[in-house]
């Protein structure tokens, strides 16, 4: 009889337990419900139809609830009452929603049981769900590989968890943070099967183009206007920073080229202003260029694979020789194993490329390692500073 009472109350016990991954699981299933019908095809003509009603019959169309965030109406009160001219066939739902709302810089949420159109403001800081496969290069650590990244970008869970259930990762955190770790999880990938976001290629693509640039005392926003209107590319100033450094938008522009590509374009024009620009995930930003400098990227610099044991050495080293790795913000350099993992500043990551390709240059003129039973301090030693004679 205690037996059974012992086993009763162990599967009490479990319930909760039970219950939370069966919610979890559920939460995961209706947003993936919600993805596929957003990569579903569709057809859309609206004639000045407020954009309540349109979200409105695209719900009932695609059997989907699409709420309007109450920030929206807060953000701007005749934002429901906008009116909406779009015609267009048989294209992706996802595409659809993105148009009409990006004029009227809103964007959509996808919060499992709903679409959430939300300001773009709150739907870049949103911590939303995304999973990624294991790259085959860290599948004998992942759990290393997860706590690299928490420790890199995540720091606390206000800025978002990264977690690894069955063979993938799992990051919920705002829009910027997971555009990094795609970024980063592309780079332990194969260079044949390191993939970029759909948007990123297709900004990639749009600044390879050939671009004719001809302003004349043109104000830098109106000219940023041409440029997105005609190369189909989000351009963004931000005009905080502008502000702070004294640019106005309404700068007047004077500049003309013809056949350079258009990234090469852009930055040219913005340098008569001081200014530079920034790829984002979905559109590029115009800043200042104190900004750009500051701008910290992810880049997993990698060692020869024999370094590895010795990789937090090496990371002591590096960070005595340079220690604005240290004071410099937010930089942080974490080692996972034959790599540095970094997030830093443009001159952090220069100064890191450096010391990587000197550590190899010297490595490439030593014999490999033959002995692992070697002693241990001597090959410490042998890894510490690279540019030792």
């Amino acid at each position: 009889m205690l037996r059974n009472n012992q086993g009763q109350r162990s599967a009490l016990a479990m319930l909760p337990l039970v219950f939370f991954l069966s919610v979890a699981n559920a939460q995961d299933n209706r947003q993936d419900a919600i993805e596929r019908v957003l990569d579903g095809t569709t057809s859309v003509r609206y004639i000045d139809k407020p954009l309540s009603r349109v979200l409105a019959d695209l719900a009932k169309r695609h059997a989907i609830s699409i709420r309007m965030d109450d920030r929206v109406a807060k953000a701007n009160p005749n934002s429901p009452g906008l009116a909406i001219s779009i015609e267009l066939r048989d294209v992706s739902l996802r595409s659809v929603l993105r148009l009409l709302l990006r004029e009227h810089n809103l964007e959509y949420v996808n919060e499992g049981n709903r679409l959430l159109v939300t300001t773009s403001e709150h739907a870049e800081n949103s911590h939303q769900e995304e999973r990624y496969a294991i790259p085959e290069s860290v599948a004998s650590d992942t759990d290393g590989f997860a706590a690299a990244i928490r420790e890199t970008l995540l720091m606390n869970d206000s800025l978002g968890t990264a977690e690894i259930i069955g063979s993938e990762l799992v990051v919920r955190a705002p829009r910027a943070v997971r555009a990094k770790i795609s970024d980063l999880v592309a780079q332990f990938q194969p260079a044949k099967d390191a993939e970029k976001t759909a948007a990123q290629l297709e900004i990639d693509q749009i600044l390879q183009q050939p671009a004719d640039m001809n302003f004349v005392f043109t104000p830098l926003a109106e000219a940023m206007q041409q440029i997105s209107r005609s190369h189909g590319l989000r351009v963004i100033i931000d005009r905080k920073s502008l502000e702070q450094a004294g640019i106005t938008p309404d700068v007047p522009v004077t500049f003309e080229l013809k056949g350079v590509d258009l990234g090469r374009s852009l930055r040219f024009l913005l340098n008569t202003c001081n200014l530079s620009y920034i790829v984002k995930d979905q559109w590029v930003q115009v800043t200042t260029k104190a900004i750009v400098d500051a701008h910290r990227e992810l880049v997993v610099h990698t060692f020869p694979i024999a370094a590895e044991p010795h990789m937090p050495k090496l990371r002591e080293m590096f960070l005595k020789r340079k220690p604005m790795a240290l004071t410099a913000g937010d930089n942080r350099i974490v080692t996972f194993k034959n790599h540095f993992i970094v997030y830093g500043t443009r001159p952090i990551q220069k100064a890191v490329k450096q010391y990587v390709d000197a550590l190899a240059v010297r490595f490439n003129k030593r014999p490999a390692v033959q002995n692992a039973q070697k002693d241990v301090k001597k090959e410490e030693n042998r890894f510490a500073d690279p540019f030792a004679g």
